[in-house]
C-alpha cells in the first residue's frame, strides 16, 4: 500500500531537475499509507477474536489506559516546556533570550549540526545549517551537504560510516573538536555574525564571549 507513492517520487525526480515537486513530500503519504496498513492489518487479526463483548471491552480499556498514560505524560512534557517556550533546555532559552536582545535581525547564526533546529523560529535569526533540516531541492542540498561539511572543519569523511540519526555522534564530535583556528576559518567563510559552541569549548580566535550559560557560549567578533 505504501510502496506506490513512495516509488512515484523517485520516478518524479526523472522528469522534474529542480525536485520541485518533492518538496510536496510524497513519502510522507507513503508513510502514512503504511501504519494505516499495519492497523487494518492487526484489526482483521483481531476481528475474530473481538466477536465476544467482554474481548471487545477489554481491548477498549487496554486502548484508553495506553492512551491516558501517553496524555498524562504529554502534558507533563508541556507543562515544563511552557515556561521556557517548548525550547529543549532552560540553558538554550537564555541563549535564545540573549541572541534575540543581543543582535541585529540580519545576523547570521553558526551552530553545532545539531540541536538547533528552532534557532530561527525562536528567535528571528537566520541559522548557517541543521543536519536534520534536510532540504528538496538539488541546489539546495548541495549547499545543505557543503555546509554541514564545514561545520566538521571542511573534512568529508566525516561522511563515512552509517548514515542518519547515527551519523550524530560523528558530526558532533567533529564540531566540538575544531580548535579556534578553525572556528574562526568556519566564521569568515560562513559570514557568521555570532558562533555557538557546547561548554568551555574555546571560541574562534580573534573573537570575544558574548553570553555563557552552563551548557553554551555565543561567541562575537572583536
Amino acid at each position: 500500500m505504501s510502496w506506490p507513492p513512495a516509488l512515484a517520487g523517485l520516478l518524479l525526480a526523472l522528469w522534474d531537475p529542480q525536485s520541485s515537486l518533492l518538496q510536496v513530500y510524497p513519502f510522507r503519504l507513503a508513510d502514512t499509507l503504511l501504519m494505516l496498513g499495519v492497523w487494518l492489518l492487526l484489526a482483521a487479526a483481531l476481528q475474530p477474536w473481538l466477536r465476544d463483548r467482554q474481548a471487545r471491552l477489554a481491548l477498549v480499556a487496554l486502548v484508553l489506559v495506553i492512551s491516558l498514560t501517553g496524555l498524562a505524560r504529554d502534558l507533563r512534557g508541556a507543562a515544563a516546556g511552557l515556561s521556557r517556550g517548548f525550547v529543549a533546555s532552560a540553558d538554550q532559552a537564555a541563549l535564545y533570550n540573549w541572541i534575540r536582545s543581543a543582535t541585529p535581525a540580519s545576523a547570521l547564526v553558526v551552530t553545532p549540526p545539531f540541536g538547533f533546529e528552532d534557532l530561527s523560529l525562536q528567535t528571528g535569526r537566520a541559522a548557517y545549517v541543521q543536519f536534520k533540516q534536510i532540504p528538496t531541492s538539488r541546489a539546495a542540498i548541495q549547499t545543505w551537504y557543503l555546509r554541514v561539511t564545514a561545520l566538521a572543519g571542511g573534512d568529508s569523511d566525516v561522511w563515512e560510516g552509517p548514515g542518519g540519526w547515527a551519523a550524530r555522534p560523528r558530526l558532533s564530535k567533529a564540531y566540538n573538536s575544531l580548535d579556534p583556528p578553525a572556528l574562526r576559518r568556519l566564521a569568515d567563510a560562513s559570514g557568521a555574525s555570532v558562533l555557538i559552541t557546547r561548554g568551555r569549548q574555546a571560541g574562534p580566535s580573534g573573537w570575544r564571549a558574548g553570553y555563557s550559560t552552563t551548557g553554551w557560549t555565543a561567541w562575537l567578533p572583536s
